[in-house]
This record gives C-alpha cells, structure tokens and sequence, in this order.
C-alpha cells in the first residue's frame, strides 16, 4: 500500500488535531463513549483550555515577578 505525499500529509496533520483535541478541559459529557472517551473533545475547547491556560501563567508571572525582583516594599503593608 503506497501512500501518496497528500494522503501522507492528512495523516499528520489529523494526528496532530487530535493532539490538540486532547488539550480540551471543556468537552461535554456523554452517556456512551465516543472513540473511548467519555467526553466530547473540539478544537474550539483545545483552544479554550490552551488560552485560559496561558493566560493563567501569565498573570502568575506578571504578579509574581515584583517578589522575584525585590521590588514590593513590606512597609507599606
């Protein structure tokens, strides 16, 4: 069986969607399971869940680099 370059390509790139499918912490529960999940992954949700994520590390890093860098005055509190 030879697989042509396109037929390669689909491959790849719908292994790495359903990568990205497997990022998404909002699937919708399911009374049977689906491909033996019992939610329903989108790459809506994926994407959700990776920028609720990012967005989440950058507020821990935005709030804590004054600590880090020794620029919060105890005095004040």
């Amino acid at each position: 069986m030879n697989l042509t370059q396109k037929d390669k390509l689909k491959k790849h790139v719908g292994n790495f969607l359903d990568y990205i499918q497997s990022w998404d912490q909002f699937g919708h529960p399911v009374r049977l399971t689906i491909n033996g999940e019992d939610t329903y992954k989108t790459l809506y949700g994926a994407a959700a869940s990776i920028a609720l994520g990012g967005y989440l590390i950058y507020i821990m890093i935005v709030c804590l680099l004054p600590v880090v860098l020794r620029h919060v005055d105890g005095s004040s509190l």
